[in-house]
């Protein structure tokens, strides 16, 4: 079993990406996180697919994980 990294443990300065959903959409999206907000409990990401950015709260994003950048 995959274990994914809660929010809330996650190391400033590493890269992060994880799944959301906007509002009432039920698309799934994945994008990086750029900043993360504790006391609103609310993130900045970017969308992967369109680079729009997004502020999501943390109950619209899961499977947060590392980003392991891969020189191709």
């Amino acid at each position: 079993m995959i274990r994914m990294i809660d929010i809330l443990d996650i190391t400033p300065g590493e890269t992060y990406a994880c799944k959301y959903k906007l509002g009432e959409d039920k698309e799934e999206k994945f994008g990086l996180i750029l900043l993360r907000d504790v006391d609103q409990k609310l993130v900045k990401l970017q969308d992967l697919s369109s680079s729009e950015q997004f502020v999501v709260s943390f109950e619209n994003i899961w499977d947060v994980d590392e980003v392991e950048w891969v020189d191709s």
